[in-house]
């Protein structure tokens, strides 16, 4: 069929293009997301936001803005660090199961 010279250029696009974006961002979604409710459920139960709130701080802006914004900052360096080890392990796996070397993929 002659695929195999096709093989590391459409898996590479469709891993940096799509499936690489898709899988962190729903894995940092359920991973994050989570972990921020449980933090601040258990601060809420605790009562530390009630005390930033006499204490006079504003407990949105310094719990849930900074959460936010680390997570908008991280996500494109995960997705790059991703598709970096995609690539690499579906050159891994063309290099055992097709006999293809690593030079000829990344070419």
């Amino acid at each position: 069929f002659g695929a195999v010279s096709w093989m590391p250029s459409m898996i590479s696009i469709s891993i940096v293009r799509e499936i690489g974006p898709v899988i962190i961002a729903l894995i940092c979604a359920g991973r994050i997301g989570s972990s921020i409710g449980a933090e601040l459920g258990s601060m809420k139960v605790t009562e530390q936001i009630d005390a930033m709130e006499v204490s006079g701080t504003n407990p949105f802006k310094f719990l849930v803005v900074t959460r936010i914004l680390a997570a908008t900052l991280m996500l494109p360096i995960l997705i790059l660090i991703g598709d970096l080890v995609a690539v690499i392990g579906s050159a891994l796996v063309e290099n055992v199961k097709g006999d293809v070397s690593f030079l000829l993929y990344f070419n």
